[in-house]
């Protein structure tokens, strides 16, 4: 088997069926398989087991929600693939992305892990990986409206207007490829994450081994960015969460307390300017993300 492609449902039966029509519309070359967890989803999903009985796809249905990446994890465990495709129930393959990331992969002995150019649902360059790993570097990168990443990478900062692969620091988890021998080698996904940074920990991890993780502009993909989530506060809620893990993990907390800071001020700063400019949205959101901080120091 080539691929396994893994898909964690959590309440988004209609966009994990579109995303697999999507799949069967674009890949008609190499051997592969679907696998569909559902994390315990609340919502009905008769018509998600309807069609992974027509189309023979393994449904996978937890007894409780693990979050996502132990839920990729127990995937993993039906598994056949050599390489495995972690695609997020919120995305539209443009062309057959599983072909043509799996034989980069097996073309390519000290890569890991790759993934495409993702574009938002207008065709617009939409964010696919990351030429920093979270830390104060990409703090200060944010809070100065990410005028750094600009300058050193004027062009393809967070998305690869060319044909060549290049090597990034990590991938968007929407269309997430890793050589199963690796994945395994690093025991999958970590369970200090449950929604957010739990594909950047792993690459994190890979890279410290010695591999390396590539962008490859040539698989295109929608991301319906932020479809999958029902409610915008539970979406922040599990970021913050996921980002305090992985400055825990990979920093010392002195280091961990200064990006704090440093994040702190940018929402301040972003409060300011969205109340100034009315983006009232926006000024919500950067709001709710200073009060999980005071609710954090609380407890």
């Amino acid at each position: 088997m080539d691929v396994s492609v893994i898909i964690v449902n959590y309440n988004t039966s209609q966009l994990t069926i579109q995303a697999i029509s999507s799949l069967y519309a674009c890949v008609d070359e190499g051997t592969y398989e679907v696998i569909v967890v559902d994390s315990s989803s609340t919502e009905d999903i008769s018509a998600l087991k309807s069609f992974c009985e027509e189309k023979e796809i393994r449904l996978i249905l937890l007894d409780e929600n693990v979050g996502f990446g132990m839920a990729n994890n127990k995937g993993v465990q039906y598994a056949k693939g050599r390489n495995l495709f972690f695609m997020n129930p919120d995305i539209i393959l443009l062309n057959n992305v599983v072909k043509i990331l799996s034989d980069y992969l097996d073309t390519h002995p000290g890569v890991a892990a790759c993934g495409g150019n993702l574009f938002t649902e207008d065709r617009c360059p939409s964010h696919s990986y990351s030429f920093f790993m979270p830390s104060i570097t990409q703090e200060v990168d944010f809070i100065c409206g990410r005028v750094i990443s600009r300058l050193l990478y004027p062009e393809d900062a967070d998305f690869n207007p060319t044909e060549n692969p290049m090597r990034v620091a990590y991938i968007c988890g929407a269309d997430l490829m890793v050589k199963r021998e690796i994945f395994e080698k690093e025991e999958g996904f970590s369970p200090d994450f449950f929604l957010y940074y739990e594909e950047t920990d792993l690459q994190q991890r890979m890279r410290q081994d010695g591999y390396e993780v590539h962008s490859v502009p040539q698989a295109m993909a929608i991301h319906l960015d932020g479809r999958s989530f029902r409610f915008s506060e539970e979406r922040e809620m599990h970021a913050f969460n996921g980002r305090n893990a992985y400055f825990r993990k990979h920093h010392p907390a002195f280091y961990h307390y200064v990006s704090n800071l440093i994040n702190k001020t940018a929402l301040s700063v972003g409060v300011l300017l969205c109340s100034l400019l009315g983006k009232k949205e926006k000024k919500e959101k950067y709001r709710f993300r200073l009060q999980l901080y005071k609710k954090s120091y609380a407890s």
